[in-house]
């Protein structure tokens, strides 16, 4: 199970470099999400934090105490993307996992395959649903049993 150790918005911004406005700090975020199992409890915890990063980053203005830039545009679209793609965590259904995965215009093409792929494997039950969802997605009809020579 997660913990809720994520990343406050103030260190988020702290950790970017400042020419990169917020970019490097979506790839924070992609990093700490790819290192951690996720269970569908704590699945709606990450979710939530998403959210809080999304609206945090939706409401910066230039008059920020913080002396914080407006994210560029793209930013807060990635920003869109990743929290959407936080309900991979939650869907049940295997074969609707693969759909998503293959669905390349679903995150606006912000995540290749490969990318949703990664995250998908965090989840806690992956072991349990692997096989569904490789087979789903590649088309797979093989026998369980199979021996290769």
């Amino acid at each position: 199970m997660v913990s809720t150790i994520w990343l406050d918005p103030v260190e988020l911004q702290l950790r970017t470099d400042k020419h990169d406005n917020f970019g490097s700090g979506i790839r924070i975020l992609h990093k700490h999400v790819k290192r951690q199992i996720i269970s569908l409890t704590s699945s709606f915890q990450v979710i939530a934090d998403l959210n809080a990063y999304h609206a945090f980053i939706a409401s910066l203005k230039c008059s920020s105490p913080f002396h914080l830039s407006l994210p560029a545009p793209n930013v807060t679209a990635d920003f869109d993307h990743l929290k959407m793609l936080g309900h991979v965590f939650v869907v049940a259904d295997a074969k609707d996992l693969a759909q998503i995965v293959r669905d390349v215009t679903r995150y606006g093409g912000a995540y290749r395959p490969e990318d949703i792929y990664e995250f998908i494997q965090r989840r806690s039950d992956w072991k349990d649903i692997e096989k569904t969802v490789d087979k789903t997605m590649y088309n797979l009809s093989f026998k369980e049993d199979c021996l290769v020579c």
